[in-house]
């Protein structure tokens, strides 16, 4: 489920997730200084493109505390996705506690954009509060190129994929008045569900009234990095002339950043009649998409999508 993005302030000192066993006391103490590993998704990007920072504390020991401090540069905007998680490696016989915050990064401006260093700072379990404190940071600056919008592509949809899937449920057979529940669902590899637009108006026809009941929207990010939105729009669909209704196409332009070439999302448009699918049949009746019976669902996804980036398994991804 959708939840509120956080603020766009830094965010206060939050405990740090916990890996367990914990070390003996003893060797807490003597533990190494934790040191950070940031990757950014790309350095290239367009205007308003959504890009992934990743950013990884490793320590030898559990972290109580640990908080960001990011660049402030008006030329870029900052949003955390979801809590830090922790994980654990071994790297030249020595076990590492890696813990993990992911950030979007939206550039506001074309040209060449330069960042300050991250800066990661916290305690860390056992001793005293002077000896278990660290304060480490990146020694990397993050640099950007990044192009303006490509003209005529409206709404601006930088992304690596976009697919539109659609289903339609009734609980009686098709007829003027009756109502129906339409679901538009958009998938998008690159952007937050929260970002993506609404569809709404190319869904108006002057053969049924239209009634929004319900948007949901959902973002995750791979450990890979990449960043997937869902946005899920219901309406209420009724038939105002005949026991017949036509669903209007729907057409997306969007950017494809990888291929740096305008391309389109279509879900085709239904005409669907007041015969009642009954058990066995095909449904069909005048080359035209019957009704269908109490409790069915007709769906249908895009017939143009184009598709780079292969989905990750579920739980691989982490919600925000």
């Amino acid at each position: 489920p959708y939840r509120a993005p956080n603020s766009w302030a830094y965010p206060s000192i939050p405990a740090a997730p916990r890996y367990q066993p914990q070390q003996p006391a003893q060797l807490q103490v003597q533990a190494s200084r934790p040191y950070l590993e940031t990757k950014i998704e790309s350095s290239r990007a367009y205007v308003h493109q959504n890009l992934v920072m990743t950013i990884q504390v490793i320590s030898t020991v559990n972290l109580k505390t640990l908080a960001a401090q990011l660049p402030d540069n008006d030329d870029v905007i900052f949003r955390k996705l979801g809590d830090a998680t922790v994980s654990t490696r071994t790297r030249q016989g020595q076990r590492e506690i890696v813990n993990t915050l992911y950030y979007q990064l939206t550039p506001l401006r074309s040209g060449r954009i330069e960042l300050e260093s991250v800066r990661v700072s916290g305690t860390m379990d056992g001793g005293s509060q002077r000896e278990s404190g660290y304060d480490v940071v990146e020694s990397q600056p993050v640099q950007l190129t990044v192009s303006d919008p490509e003209p005529g592509v409206q709404p601006w949809l930088p992304l690596h994929e976009l697919e539109l899937s659609a289903s339609l449920s009734n609980d009686e057979m098709i007829g003027e008045g009756e109502p129906l529940t339409l679901t538009v669902e958009q998938r998008a590899v690159g952007m937050s569900g929260a970002q993506l637009p609404s569809l709404e108006n190319q869904l108006q026809a002057p053969g049924h009234r239209l009634y929004r009941e319900k948007s949901e929207y959902e973002g995750t990010v791979s450990r890979q990095g990449t960043l997937i939105g869902t946005r899920i729009d219901r309406f209420t669909l009724v038939p105002q002339q005949g026991n017949e209704v036509k669903i209007p196409a729907i057409r997306v332009d969007w950017w494809n950043v990888g291929r740096q070439r305008k391309e389109t999302a279509v879900l085709p448009g239904r005409l669907l009649n007041e015969l009642v699918r009954r058990p066995g049949e095909q449904g069909k009746a005048g080359g035209r998409e019957s009704g269908n019976a109490t409790g069915s669902l007709l769906m249908w996804f895009s017939s143009v999508s184009y598709t780079h980036l292969r989905a990750h398994e579920t739980n691989d991804l982490i919600s925000y």
